[in-house]
């Protein structure tokens, strides 16, 4: 493990997983909100395996990128990809020289990914459970449970604690302003985009391939609705939408389970679009396909 300074003086816990065969090129992995690298570490594992050079990293106030309490607080969403993933884009091109360069974003490593001016270094993008989390775009019968974590729980909450404790955060600890800022997001109909305090540009600028995974299953992160909404966003990119579905004997996909073991049969979805877009290197059309 490394650390890596962003340009607003933050230390980002890195860790490279280097190939023993030749280098096809670099894949960096942006993760879900508050999930350590280490969550990602057999699939990046198995990227290698096939050539990749692949870096994982934990955003500020996560995992090993420790922050004193008073700086924990005031973490913002927005720091993740305008510092932190700007930072590691940058590190990664230096790394990758003329080698391709791709970004797997997961759920929030991909709707923030926009906000990292460094974006156009990358030659692709890969969302996975990635979308944006307006509350009406859910199913109904998820309202409830929605409102509730937005309206009672998220501010009950930060009345009781300075931030949001493990227990009540997925398993990790959220800081403060992370909390406030993606309630405020998931309460706007275009979720980031209505944020009038966030540049946005890059999203429609970006001009490369981009392959978005969905799971049937994910009815509580990432409906479909939400990954269409946000794909439309990178509207200068070629553009693919699958929804995947788990093998059989697999179990569910959700949210996060595309990334366990049990479910490595589906990663060659993963491998294989990097090893196609690697092949062509040409330059992307402004069209988007939806398989679904």
């Amino acid at each position: 493990m490394e650390y890596l300074n962003t340009e607003d003086g933050c230390a980002l816990a890195t860790e490279w997983l280097q190939p023993e065969q030749e280098t096809l090129g670099v894949l960096v992995i942006a993760s879900a909100t508050g999930v350590r690298r280490q969550f990602y570490r057999p699939f990046a594992e198995a990227q290698r395996q096939q050539g990749w050079r692949v870096l994982l990293w934990d955003p500020r106030g996560v995992g090993d990128s420790r922050l004193s309490a008073e700086a924990f607080s005031r973490v913002r969403m927005q720091d993740w990809g305008q510092h932190d993933l700007h930072a590691i884009l940058q590190h990664a091109r230096s790394e990758a020289q003329d080698l391709p360069l791709y970004l797997l974003g997961h759920s929030a490593g991909g709707n923030l990914a926009g906000l990292a001016p460094s974006l156009p270094l990358c030659d692709g993008l890969l969302l996975v459970a990635s979308g944006t989390c307006y509350w009406r775009d859910y199913p109904l019968w998820q309202w409830p449970r929605v409102l509730f974590s937005w309206w009672v729980w998220l501010p009950l909450i930060l009345a009781l604690f300075k931030d949001v404790p493990a227990w009540a955060g997925g398993g990790q600890r959220l800081p403060r302003g992370v909390a406030r800022q993606w309630r405020q997001w998931c309460l706007l109909p275009e979720y980031l985009f209505d944020d009038p305090g966030l540049n946005v540009e890059a999203y429609a600028q970006l001009q490369v391939p981009l392959l978005a995974l969905s799971m049937p299953d994910d009815q509580d992160f990432a409906p479909l609705v939400t990954t269409r909404k946000l794909v439309a966003r990178y509207r200068g990119c070629q553009s693919e939408l699958r929804q995947l579905r788990a093998l059989p004997g697999g179990g569910r996909l959700g949210h996060f389970d595309f990334f366990r073991t049990r479910h490595a049969g589906l990663w060659h979805e993963v491998s294989d679009w990097l090893k196609l877009q690697r092949q062509q290197q040409c330059v992307p059309r402004r069209a988007i396909t939806d398989t679904v």
